[in-house]
């Protein structure tokens, strides 16, 4: 009995080693990896299904390397991969193999000994993956995600909410519920059996313990599968977006929460392999690796459409494994139509949704009603995780209604039915915007068209005219069209539009330098404009110019950590063609300046000067330095030039706002956009056109018009144009583009003055008889029509002859 107890006792310690070597990690730039694992691409591998793949006994160069450092095992990574597939061949999944080391070992250098090998192309680590949810303790009782009439419960109590910032689920159920040949892959925890999944749990595997048992011990992938699919409208719990879909249980994910690389991208193959059409991925981290990214290649040419959680780190940058390019991205919205961050209407204040570029569109991630792994129900499931299966379920509704769609199709139905809720069309923040299931159902069955006639406007005016032109717009499809045009009109083009060329203003022998007081500050020094600058719809005469990168309209900012626009807390009424935390020659004796920064100006336009301006390190190694220009143009025109920017570039923003931070536009964030001898042109709304409404809702087989008014008062001769923008819900057409070209004749009366008929330079009595005598018998000269009209009225009368009148006795 002794003896079996010793060995009982001794089993137990193994088995725990064995468990913590698994899950221990090592830190490489700054992300966690497994300590006991590579991955290695080889140039050339058997072809599975066809050769037996590698063991360590047919590679002795590299046993001969590793066996020094560590025993190990090699196994191809895909273990999944058991047949042919010409698939498999052409992402190269045959060619990856783990080597899974009985010790942690240093991964660098045993990286750097294998790579020079000829028979290996690179090796790859496996990056640590952590669930995407936010635990807290509070209760709502209603679901808001699927029909939101501000009813959510904040974390600290009340009532929050915007009436209709949900999914549109409701009337996406009155098209489908789901379809029970349709798939839904949980590459989760696990999955455990619940009421609301009934007859539709599939059998599923488990690649942490290598069995076909994925049981749920943490019940994030239960909560996940609710959120999906639980099934609808049979009187109990809560209801799922696609009731009718089958669960593809996968736990790549052990249950503390924790997975790996390796492991999930090997669910990926599988799940895709047996019959995923949608794989709903709530977890993230790490870094870039060829092998899952190829993973979710081949599921994607497979069929599958792959979903993955953008992150819950507030982060700018999207993580991994949604930051792929065949993964569609999901960030996680608020009850109050916002992308959820650190101070948005819940409360929640300890988590925000990773943003940035990639990112698809958001879902709800706050506060979400869905399934348990004790077979009950939690409302408090949130982060990113409960976004992602959002996503999915709707994918599972759009498969249900046109199998055939491919995983493009899909993305980009989702994308194009997005409601906006922030800048018009893609935008950094949210992507396309948010979900919305029965948009994306309509897309298939008929939605809204929009019709414009004319399509572009071409006018002849002269100066001082006024002008109306009528555009119908009409609806050929099947649900309401909404049409909104953007009262200030920004919109921006770079060097890939074929109008817009670099062209470097050189005033460095001709300027003046600018003196700030800080390198957060701006300049001691206004700059005066010898014109009036035209800006969302005002005025200006003069400017401001701060340390960090930008031009204000208004007053300082000394903000210098840069943001997403609109921001009504950064500067306002402002251009930014290079907000970052730069620091200049300035007074505050700061370490590390450099640069200089200059301006001219002249009738034609004003030009700001940040000459090799160095970014503020503060200690970090975001060095860099900054060579570009703004330059104003009276018209209200705003070009960018960068002729050498060097070092970092991904932690700045483009763009302009106004002077409340209502409306603004983002050319690029946090984004390694800029590139040397570039240039971006901003053009707004210009002033000699006027558009009404601004808002429209056309039933089907309705039209209505929109009025563009043209005042050429203020102009001059030459050619104008402008590019007017509709955005609507066509899904097919989300904005149509209305080129308005004017041209501005010389006026043949030009040089007479209004009243002055007989161009002699004064008013007097031979004035009056020949208003008098056009009056009677008319005119042959058209200039008599045009200098006799005094009220501009477009008649000649007895007002006419009255204000010349009082212009003579004023006199």
């Amino acid at each position: 009995m002794l003896n079996i107890r010793k060995w009982f006792i001794f089993y137990i310690i193994i088995t725990i080693l064995n468990i913590a070597l698994a899950s221990t990690w090592q830190k490489i730039d700054e992300y966690e990896v497994a300590s006991n694992k590579l991955v290695i691409k080889f140039n050339n591998a058997p072809i599975i299904g066809v050769d037996k793949p590698f063991t360590k006994n047919y590679l002795p160069e590299l046993n001969d390397i590793i066996s020094k450092h560590s025993n190990f095992q090699i196994h191809p990574t895909f273990s999944s991969i058991k047949s042919y597939n010409p698939l498999y061949i052409k992402h190269e999944l045959h060619q990856y193999y783990t080597i899974k080391f009985d010790d942690p070992v240093d991964l660098k250098s045993i990286q750097a000994e294998i790579e020079t090998l000829p028979s290996i192309n690179y090796s790859e680590f496996s990056y640590q993956k952590k669930i995407n949810t936010v635990p807290n303790d509070d209760y709502y009782l209603d679901q808001w995600a699927l029909n939101n009439t501000g009813q959510a419960n904040a974390y600290y109590g009340g009532n929050v909410g915007t009436a209709g910032c949900d999914i549109g689920a409701e009337d996406a159920w009155d098209v489908t519920t789901g379809d029970d040949e349709i798939i839904i892959a949980i590459l989760d925890t696990g999955v455990n059996s619940h009421e609301e999944f009934t007859g539709r749990l599939l059998q599923g595997y488990d690649f942490i313990g290598n069995d076909n048992s994925p049981t749920d011990g943490n019940g994030h992938g239960t909560a996940c599968a609710g959120i999906a699919a639980a099934k609808g409208n049979n009187n109990m719990g809560i209801s799922g977006i696609c009731w009718d879909c089958l669960i593809l249980p996968v736990k790549i994910m052990s249950d503390d929460g924790f997975g790996e690389d390796t492991q999930i991208a090997d669910g990926v193959v599988w799940s895709s392999d047996n019959g995923a059409d949608v794989i709903s991925m709530s977890l993230g981290g790490g870094n870039f690796v060829s092998y899952f990214d190829n993973a979710i290649n081949y599921a994607t040419e497979n069929g599958t459409t792959v979903f993955a959680a953008s992150g819950n780190d507030n982060a700018s940058t999207v993580s991994y494994p949604a930051n792929y390019d065949n993964c569609i991205s999901v960030g996680a919205l608020s009850p109050c139509n916002e992308r959820k961050n650190y101070s948005s209407c819940d409360n929640e204040n300890f988590w925000g949704s990773n943003y940035g570029n990639g990112l698809d569109f958001v879902a709800p991630g706050v506060r979400i009603h869905t399934t348990s792994n004790n077979g009950g129900y939690t409302s408090t499931f949130n982060g990113t995780s409960s976004a992602c299966p959002n996503a999915a379920g709707v994918a599972g509704l759009i498969l249900s209604l046109d199998s055939e769609l491919t995983p493009e199709a899909v993305r980009t139905i989702m994308q194009i039915s997005s409601v906006d809720i922030q800048n018009d069309g893609y935008d950094l923040e949210t992507g396309w915007g948010r979900i919305n299931a029965f948009y994306a159902l309509a897309t298939i069955v008929g939605g809204p068209e929009v019709s414009v006639i004319p399509n572009e406007v071409n006018l002849e005016l002269g100066i001082g005219e006024n002008y109306e032109e009528l555009l119908s717009v009409t609806n050929t499809g099947q649900m309401d069209l909404n049409i909104n045009i953007d009262p200030f009109g920004y919109d921006w083009k770079d060097q890939s539009e074929v109008d817009i060329s670099y062209e470097w203003i050189d005033i460095s022998s001709d300027n003046s330098t600018l003196t700030f007081p800080h390198n957060d500050e701006a300049a001691n020094q206004s700059v005066t404009l010898p014109f009036n600058f035209y800006y969302y719809d005002s005025y200006y005469s003069s400017l401001i110019v701060n340390a960090n990168g930008w031009i204000g309209l208004g007053s300082d900012n000394n903000a210098w950590e840069n943001t997403l626009l609109p921001n009504s807390e950064s500067p306002l009424n402002a251009i930014f063609p290079f907000w970052d935390d730069l620091n200049p020659i300035n007074e505050s004796n700061s370490t590390n300046m450099e640069g200089y920064v200059r301006y001219h100006v002249n009738s034609e336009r004003a030009v700001i000067w940040f000459d090799n301006v160095r970014r503020w390190t503060g200690g970090s190694d975001m060095d860099g330095y900054f060579d570009f220009q703004a330059v104003l143009y009276p018209n209200g025109n705003i070009k960018f030039n960068y002729r050498s920017m060097s070092g970092d570039l991904n932690s700045s923003t483009i763009g302009i706002q106004n002077s409340d931070g209502s409306s603004g536009l983002n050319v690029a964030v946090n984004q390694d956009y800029i590139t040397n001898n570039s240039s971006i042109e901003i053009k707004g709304k210009p002033s000699w056109l006027s558009v009404s409404p601004l808002n429209l809702e056309i039933q089907p087989s309705a039209s209505e018009i929109i009025s563009l008014a043209f005042d050429t008062s203020n102009l001059t001769d030459g050619f104008y144009s402008y590019n007017l923008k509709l955005n609507t819900n066509d899904f097919y057409q989300s904005f149509v583009i209305i080129p308005v070209n004017l041209t501005i004749l010389d006026s043949p009366c030009a040089d007479q003055v209004i009243g002055d008929l007989n161009n002699d330079g004064v008013w007097n009595v031979i004035d009056i008889i020949n208003i008098v005598n056009i009056i009677l018998d008319g005119s042959t000269n058209d200039c008599d029509y045009i200098i006799g009209d005094l009220n501009q009225d477009d008649e000649i009368n007895v007002v006419d002859i009255i204000l010349v009148v009082n212009i003579i006795l004023d006199e």
